[in-house]
């Protein structure tokens, strides 16, 4: 699971202009943050077969549509994620609590991302000014918890820290990112036929 901001940055590798739905559709899914209910919706429960499950899903969307293609990009790379950076660094852990500064080390990856990208401020706000009824058209993922997280987003402290992630360091988070994206489309072309 990737922070935020490396999801718009993968939105913005796959398309730096597309509507302002695609990258609203590249955070919906984690707008419910019940482990179980995310869990389900990101298919994290089918670990043998998540990629089937996501390509069954892929195919009731209308990929034409710029929200629905970017809720399967996000969906696509946190399953990228979890495959690859994710299980390495919990496979390395040496600590007490994984799950714990795995999470510290996403929010600085994020903070670092936000502070340093100088679209970053001004698409959280694009984001969150847009109606709702461009983001609408999937039930699992209900709209006015969307715009909460994206409000949330726009609106959090940014003064924390700013030094990247010791355990994903730049140079990682740029190259999964453009990895992802390039994967992605080779992904929906493998589905499309």
């Amino acid at each position: 699971m990737p922070c935020a901001m490396m999801h718009l940055v993968c939105a913005k590798l796959y398309d730096p202009n597309a509507d302002i739905a695609f990258y609203i559709g590249n955070e919906a899914p984690d707008c419910m943050d019940i482990r179980e209910i995310k869990d389900k919706s990101h298919f994290r429960i089918y670990t043998d077969d998540r990629e089937q499950k996501l390509t069954e899903f892929a195919h009731t969307l209308d990929l034409s549509d710029p929200y629905e293609l970017g809720v399967l990009l996000h969906l696509y790379v946190d399953m990228l994620w979890d495959r690859g950076p994710m299980a390495e660094h919990k496979r390395n852990y040496k600590g007490e609590n994984w799950f714990h500064d795995y999470r510290r080390q996403i929010r600085l990856i994020g903070t670092h991302l936000y502070k340093s990208l100088d679209w970053s401020k001004s698409l959280w706000q694009e984001m969150s000014e847009a109606d709702e009824s461009r983001y609408a058209s999937l039930e699992v993922f209900p709209a006015e918890k969307i715009k909460g997280y994206i409000c949330f987003n726009r609106d959090r402290d940014r003064s924390s820290e700013t030094t990247p992630s010791p355990d994903f360091p730049p140079e990682l988070v740029d190259r999964f990112c453009i990895d992802a994206v390039e994967s992605f489309k080779d992904y929906l072309n493998r589905i499309s036929t």
